[in-house]
This record gives structure tokens, C-alpha cells and sequence, in this order.
């Protein structure tokens, strides 16, 4: 439960979850593969330009989720 309320609900992938890959938009997209790559436990995270396509509000809320 500590992965849905730390990472899925800030990025609001229960929003797109149920959407095609084809119909998704570069930020969405870019939320997706965040979500894929804070879904697997590890000690260091090399994450390239997190930000890219996501709006500024979306950088903060990811900046924070990746911080955790």
C-alpha cells in the first residue's frame, strides 16, 4: 500500500491506468515509466531528465516522489 500512496497516487497514474500506451501523452508516458522504475525495490535510482515532458506542477510532485 506504501507504493500506491508514495508514488502512484502523487503521479495520478489511477487516472491512465486504463488507457492505451498509443493514446498517452509524453507526460503521461514519462509518469508511467517513473512509476515502473520506483516499482522495483533497489538501493540507487539512476534516473535520466525525470522532468522531461511533465508541466512544472508535475516536476515538483515528481521531484518529490523520487526524493522518498
Amino acid at each position: 500500500m506504501l507504493f500506491i500512496a508514495d508514488v502512484m497516487k502523487p503521479l495520478k497514474i489511477e487516472d491512465i491506468i486504463d488507457q492505451e500506451v498509443q493514446n498517452l501523452s509524453g507526460g503521461e508516458l514519462q509518469r508511467v515509466a517513473m512509476t515502473l522504475c520506483l516499482g522495483k525495490p533497489a538501493d540507487v535510482y539512476l534516473i535520466d531528465e525525470p522532468s522531461a515532458y511533465l508541466d512544472s506542477e508535475q516536476r515538483l510532485v515528481a521531484a518529490k516522489v523520487i526524493k522518498r
